[in-house]
């Protein structure tokens, strides 16, 4: 019966497909030039009905400056339009069949063109009232780096040395790719983005508030990750060369091919890098009236070679109907080596024994997406109904030997454990927008996802024999089945200077988990409505303010609620927890927004409150070895004040910079232990771009996050700074970098952790500092004026 939900979007779909329209329609062409007969690009060039002005279809011209647009037979007008340049109308075109109207010249507005600034890229901070774009390709700081490590650049975003997301304090953030969720982030999203390389990702979404018409998962917000695809005609694209020490070398491209009624696209890269890093850590524990120390020296390796290859293409029946398929696959082996050294002393700090443990591990990935997405569009632009079905699968298994001396005996400890987890996805979803005025519009939709992860871990350990015997207690066959069953309904207009939105998402969720060997089963079914609402007001022309809502949800995730999952470090253990339930939060913001000429600035204000808070918390038994493990706590109260901006200085000079100051108050028991705790604490981000003669651009960057309090503890402050600087090369074409990541070599996470009967002072880089020389050359792409491609208010890119 759980897969009716599934026929029923294929039966959806295919009938879409066949509701395509199959009218008889004519190509329109013509070239856009200058006065100097220069080929313009990225004019908007758009067609009119010549009885009553309806619009009929729109384009943007290529490379070339030329544009191509269908319609029906009949008389039409045109209207062609570009930033700096006067406006070009020719009031009737006749179109009987096939036609080529030849060239059109435009002149340059002289009253507006000393406003107009051609700059590289579009800016690197695009801010609006629902979210905020961070253009990657902007910040030199990401030259060379993993999702991860832009991630951990976008103010209000952090992640920490297990690769686990932050917004604004909630490690409850939802990670998207391309608006859906995507196998690139492996199972537990964390190594995906270790492994996601960041030159073939455009731009980052992010979404603090989100409405109904997203997931209701993740309470802190959604990080939307944008991958590289163009559109435009003709062949055209870009490639990167990468190299830098310590060893982080990859090599990429991306090509689009744009044929009329047919638009290709693919993106391969290659990586190989090795990651250095480590840590120490004072523990003192406090057990049966004894006290003892143990020091740790943490020194690890991580990395291998990474392949990711992206292809599809877009269909274009008619102006109307469209179809996407596109395909992922990434193929990842990397080698990880660690050593830990334990030193135990007395209370008199004396050295009891001194523990060397050994971790080789190797570990293999292969990830497939599938992805068929059909649009239509009817005579209204804005009348809109899209399908698609995703499938994603992936396989990771992890084998490592461990061997383990002491000081204070000749035996050696010799173990090995394998882990092979698998990951079964289908996603289907469909969404339905209807204008029922200018400005008003009526949306619907559904999705499914079916999902199942199997984890079969295995740990075992060498007699005196030097045969191998399987540890039980250490040992598991883990599976997770999750379905989620949502429909959702969106209403918003706006009057005069009013806007809203109201929204309402109900989502149906069934997760059991089932552990083999014990035939231990949970299950977990509960339904839930989401409502969100959203209200502005433009104060002027350029500036609103935005009162919003919503309620969402935190699911226990997989690694959440296995029992068990890492052995690396035989003392500190971390586990899942299956009796996990799920955390509910109630979100509202109000923002601020105005853009001015060569800058723009946003404050917000937020606070939420989250009822059944998970958070990790420590606990050491009798034979000292540390366990740490999510649980219920009871209450969090959350709060705090977002402030961004951007700035032009004479074109020269640019800056944004962010700052977040939040805080919580959370209440909770755990095992009689009581976790009543406040926390306030605050991030800023700097980046400061200077232009040299004209030639050389240079950025600097710094980051700080002060210190925060945690459930047992707090984390300590931390501050880093990058530097950038690049050039543009053979006549534009191609670009040159080179930069410093953590200059300063701090970007070090640090800790303590108290409880009852221990302490525990730790500190873990996870990367160390890095140089990297970059190149990208870029192929049949011109540099873009700013505020993007010139598009107005059609923005009917596809024809």
């Amino acid at each position: 019966m759980k897969f009716k939900y599934l026929y029923t979007c294929i039966f959806f779909f295919t009938y879409a497909i066949a509701s395509a329209q199959n009218n008889k329609l004519y190509e329109l062409t013509g070239t856009i030039k200058d006065t100097k007969n220069e080929a313009l690009p990225f004019v908007t060039v758009t067609i009119f009905t010549a009885n009553d002005s309806t619009l009929v279809n729109g384009a943007i011209t290529d490379i070339n400056g030329t544009f191509t647009l269908k319609a029906a037979a009949g008389e039409y007008s045109m209207a062609v339009r570009s930033i700096g340049f006067l406006q070009k109308d020719i009031p009737l075109i006749e179109l009987s069949g096939n036609k080529n109207i030849g060239s059109i010249s435009l002149e340059e507005d002289v009253k507006t063109l000393d406003e107009v600034v051609v700059q590289a890229d579009k800016s690197q901070m695009e801010l609006s009232l629902d979210k905020r774009t961070f253009n990657v390709g902007k910040d030199m700081s990401n030259m060379g780096g993993t999702a991860a490590d832009i991630l951990d650049n976008i103010p209000a975003v952090s992640v920490d040395i297990e690769g686990n997301v932050s917004l604004r304090g909630s490690n409850n953030v939802q990670i998207l790719i391309d608006g859906k969720p995507s196998g690139l982030l492996g199972i537990d999203g964390s190594s995906g983005l270790r492994q996601l390389q960041g030159n073939i990702i455009e731009k980052v979404e992010v979404i603090t508030n989100p409405s109904a018409r997203y997931d209701a998962e993740g309470s802190g917000g959604i990080l939307n990750i944008v991958l590289k695809k163009d559109k435009e005609k003709g062949i055209n694209g870009s490639f990167d060369v990468t190299t830098g020490y310590p060893d982080n070398h990859a090599v990429s491209a991306n090509i689009n091919l744009r044929r009329k009624w047919i638009n290709f696209f693919v993106n391969y890269a290659v990586n190989y890098r090795k990651t250095p890093g480590g840590g120490i850590s004072e523990q003192q524990f406090f057990l049966e009236d004894s006290t003892f120390y143990t020091n740790r020296d943490r020194t690890r390796e991580r990395g291998g070679l990474s392949n990711t290859i992206r292809t599809g293409m877009d269909i274009y029946i008619n102006p109307k109907n469209s179809f996407t398929a596109s395909l992922i696959y990434r193929k990842s082996d990397q080698d990880n080596n660690g050593r830990i050294i334990y030193q135990d002393l007395s209370e008199t700090l004396e050295e009891i024994n001194r523990t060397v443990r050994d971790d080789n591990e190797n570990e293999l990935e292969d990830n497939f997406e599938f992805d068929l997405s059909y649009k239509k569009t009817f005579s209204n632009k804005d009348h809109i109904l899209t399908a698609d079905i995703q499938f994603r699968e992936s396989d990771e298994i992890e084998s490592s030997n461990f061997e383990e001396t002491y000081s204070n005996s000749e035996q050696m400890l010799i173990q090995r454990s394998s882990n092979n987890e698998g990951n079964r996805n289908i996603l289907t979803q469909a969404d339905y927008v209807y204008p029922f005025s200018q400005k008003g519009k009526l949306e619907a939709g559904y999705r499914g996802t079916l999902r199942t992860i199997t984890n079969n871990f295995i740990v075992e350990e060498q007699n005196d024999m030097g045969d191998f015997e399987t540890i039980e207690s250490l040992t598991n066959n883990f599976v997770y089945d999750e379905n989620i069953y949502a429909f959702y309904f969106i209403v918003g207009n706006k009057i005069k200077k009013y806007s809203y939105q109201l929204g309402l998402r109900s989502e149906t969720t069934d997760i059991r988990t089932d552990l083999k060997e014990t035939n231990e089963v949970n299950e977990k079914n509960y339904t839930d409505f989401f409502p969100s609402a959203f209200f502005t007001y433009d104060l002027t022309e350029s500036g609103s303010i935005q009162a919003s809502y919503s309620r969402r949800l935190r699911r226990p995730r997989f690694w959440d609620l296995n029992p068990f999952f890492t052995f690396s470090d035989a003392r500190n253990i971390r586990t899942g927890n299956p009796d996990l339930d799920p955390e509910y939060t109630n979100s509202f913001e109000l923002g601020y927004l105005k853009n001015f000429k060569a800058s723009n600035f946003y404050v917000g204000t937020y606070y939420r409150r989250s009822t059944g808070e998970i958070e990790r918390v420590s606990y050491v038994e009798e034979d000292g070895i540390t366990y740490t493990l999510p649980v219920n706590l009871s209450v969090e109260n959350a709060y705090g004040v977002e402030i961004n901006g951007s700035v032009e200085f004479n074109g020269w000079w640019k800056a944004n910079a962010n700052i977040n100051i939040f805080g919580s108050q959370t209440n909770g028991t755990f095992q009689d232990q009581v976790f009543d705790f406040q926390a306030f604490t605050w991030r800023s981000r700097i980046v400061n771009q200077i232009k040299i003669k004209e030639v050389w651009n240079t950025q600097v960057s710094l980051d700080y996050r002060a210190p925060q309090n945690i459930a047992q503890g707090k984390r300590l402050s931390i501050t880093s700074i990058d530097l950038g600087v690049n050039r543009d090369i053979l006549g534009d074409k191609a670009t040159i970098g080179f930069s410093v990541r953590d200059l300063l070599n701090r970007r070090i996470r640090r800790s303590e952790t108290r409880g009852e009967n221990f302490f525990n002072y730790d500190e873990f880089q996870w990367a160390a500092r890095q140089f990297l020389v970059n190149f990208t050359y870029r192929l049949n792409q011109k540099k873009q004026r700013k505020g993007g491609r010139g598009r107005n208010d059609y923005d009917d890119d596809e024809f």
